[in-house]
């Protein structure tokens, strides 16, 4: 197999069909060094632009509560991420149930509804939870009436279906938060669930936007919304960076919370000021090298990898990383073409 032949490679698995995506995962994931970004990337990156947001609101993560519109790749992964996310800073196991709900392209995942993908069980509200919200009434709500009750400070999409995200569930969200997260984060541009323009527009000019597909600038009421982009790109390259440097065994759950951590940490103070949860693109370089040195000194602190002494680790990357640079290319005779 591939470890026999490449022993320090890292696999990284795109673009499979949910069903086996999770399953391709599951089944390899602890006997080789391997990710899927669909789920993990994705995940990691949504992460990052929640975190980054929590530094403008000043609001605690194990305070937010989340609604999913879409339950496959990307939502579940963005779920599992936010759940470990929260774990570590405090909530229990029921606080984390309780802090999302997420609708499917049926309706709202729920006790007693049939749900016939695997990986969606895990994310189905129990009737006691929707009770506590009062949402345990006959037949299934829609986003809008969700959200007048969970009062979600979080809203995220992944339905490649654009219009998902309606004035009426931006104006009912707003209604209850100060400072909305939205998140529409399918591409291409054509596919997100609503423009930043129409989020911001809706909330009154307090939504932060992140999107998953480049969108330019908002002018709103004369000031200026930087739109972030959240894509995998500013995840994977520091993760697979980090892993083959590290020589650790499994990249688990903890390198893409740690992966998040370390880009929205790096977001600076003037681009949040100015709304974007994602830094600009030309930083990708110095994100991605952050990101792989942040994992190598995980691998070190828990002895899960190659021993590297802490004051090389930073060298150790820069000279791992490659450059597209080359020698030109110089006609020898002038004649020719």
């Amino acid at each position: 197999g591939v470890a026999d032949v490449f022993p320090h490679a890292v696999i990284q698995w795109e673009d499979f069909h949910k069903r086996n995506a999770f399953r391709i995962l599951e089944n390899y994931r602890h006997r080789i060094r391997c990710f899927n970004d669909d789920i993990q990337g994705t995940a990691g990156v949504a992460v990052a632009g929640v975190l980054a947001a929590l530094r403008i609101t000043g609001q605690p993560i194990t305070e937010q509560r989340v609604l999913f519109i879409g339950a496959g790749e990307a939502c579940t992964g963005i779920a599992r991420l936010l759940a470990a996310a929260m774990r570590e800073a405090g909530s229990t196991e029921e606080e984390i149930k309780a802090s999302r709900l997420i609708f499917d392209s049926r309706g709202l995942l729920q006790e007693g509804v049939e749900v016939t993908d695997d990986h969606k069980h895990e994310l189905v509200a129990s009737r006691a939870i929707l009770g506590r919200y009062g949402l345990d009434g006959p037949g299934r709500p829609t986003p809008a009436e969700v959200i007048g009750r969970f009062q979600p400070t979080i809203l995220v999409g992944a339905t490649a279906m654009p219009g998902t995200f309606t004035r009426e569930m931006i104006e009912e969200m707003a209604k209850h938060v100060d400072q909305p997260i939205v998140m529409p984060l399918s591409n291409p541009t054509s596919k997100a669930e609503c423009a930043p323009r129409e989020a911001i527009a809706w909330s009154g000019g307090r939504a932060l936007v992140a999107t998953g597909s480049p969108f330019p600038d908002v002018e709103h009421d004369g000031v200026r919304h930087v739109i972030g982009q959240g894509n995998n790109v500013f995840v994977f390259p520091g993760v697979g960076l980090g892993a083959i440097i590290s020589e650790i065994q499994e990249i688990n759950e903890e390198i893409f919370l740690m992966a998040a951590r370390t880009l929205a940490e790096f977001v600076s103070d003037e681009r949040l000021k100015q709304g974007a949860l994602y830094p600009d693109q030309s930083e990708l370089r110095e994100v991605s090298a952050r990101i792989a040195a942040a994992i190598v000194r995980y691998a070190n602190s828990e002895r899960l990898g190659r021993s590297v002494a802490d004051e090389d680790v930073d060298g150790l990357v820069a000279d791992s990383t490659w450059f597209p640079d080359y020698v030109p290319v110089i006609s020898l005779d002038p004649g020719s073409n």
